[in-house]
């Protein structure tokens, strides 16, 4: 499924993957587009604001490509078991 959304004030595209026979497989999909709108919200408030501690923004991005690429493999792995390549 595809999503669009707005994220501070930017658009924001992102595929997204759901499976009702496997909920920890949606946890997973939730949890990384969790990580990606707050890491991008984060981001945004940082500039400029003083408040916001050094180096937050990028230690929320490593986790979000940390988890997004574990989701893909995960995606990838189903695909290839159910013929869909």
């Amino acid at each position: 499924m595809g999503l669009h959304f707005e994220v501070a004030g930017a658009d924001q595209r992102m595929g997204f993957a759901l499976s009702f026979t496997k909920p920890a497989f949606t946890t997973d999909q939730l949890s990384a587009l969790a990580l990606f709108v707050f890491s991008k919200a984060v981001e945004a408030a940082a500039k400029g604001d003083d408040n916001v501690p050094p180096g937050l923004a990028q230690l929320l991005h490593d986790a979000y490509v940390s988890k997004a690429n574990a989701v893909a493999a995960e995606v990838d792995k189903a695909l290839k078991a159910n013929g869909l390549e």
